[in-house]
C-alpha cells in the first residue's frame, strides 16, 4: 500500500466522519502513531470525528500547512487542518510527518 493511498484515505475518512474507512490504513505497517497502541489512537480518532461533526457547520475542506507548534517544526510536519463553511479556526487537525518508507500520524488529545 503506498504513503499517498494511506493518507488519501484518512482524508477521507475525515471529511466523511467515518473513522472505518481509515481502520483497514492504520494497520498498515508504514503507518506509526505516537499513542500506546494503533487501536488506542482508533478509539481517540473516532471520538474526535464525532467531536468534530458536532461543531462543524456542513462539509470540511482540508488545508495542509507547515506546524506551526514550535517543538515539532523541526520534523517536517505537516498540519493536515480541517474547516468547515463558517468558522476561521480548524475544527479538526491531524499532524503528518513522512518519511521515505513511515507516515508519523498524531493528534493532539484535547
Amino acid at each position: 500500500m503506498t504513503k499517498g493511498i494511506i493518507l488519501e484515505n484518512l482524508i477521507l475518512a475525515v471529511i466523511k466522519y467515518d473513522a472505518w474507512i481509515f481502520l483497514p490504513f492504520l494497520m498498515d505497517e508504514k503507518v506509526k502513531i505516537k499513542y500506546l497502541s494503533k487501536l488506542t489512537f482508533f478509539e481517540s480518532f473516532t471520538e474526535k470525528l464525532e467531536q468534530t461533526k458536532s461543531i462543524s457547520d456542513g462539509d470540511l475542506h482540508l488545508r495542509k500547512e507547515t506546524s506551526k507548534i514550535e517543538f515539532i517544526k523541526d520534523l517536517k510536519t505537516i498540519e493536515y487542518n480541517f474547516f468547515d463553511k463558517t468558522h476561521l479556526n480548524e475544527r479538526l487537525t491531524i499532524y503528518v510527518t513522512e518519511e521515505p518508507e513511515i507516515i508519523f500520524i498524531d493528534m493532539l488529545p484535547f
